[in-house]
């Protein structure tokens, strides 16, 4: 059996993280459970994590709209 995917960092890390480190992270996360689905192996993803990695994207891409 393999270990559990860490879904989200401890509160207090999650707000001490850059933008560009926490999109990392679930993009990280993303790849991992893409994977697992490929190969057959169950996985466990919730909308909140979705919507999360989306909101991160699409902080990015503001963010990069308003760089000079």
């Amino acid at each position: 059996m393999s270990r559990p995917i860490p879904i989200r960092p401890v509160a207090h890390e999650a707000q001490s993280i850059s933008l560009e480190d926490q999109a990392r992270l679930y993009a990280r996360m993303l790849t991992a459970l893409a994977r697992k689905s490929r190969t057959g192996e169950p996985t466990e993803i919730r909308d909140a994590h979705l919507d999360t990695a989306a909101r991160l994207l699409v902080q990015l891409a503001d963010r990069a709209e308003l760089a000079p």
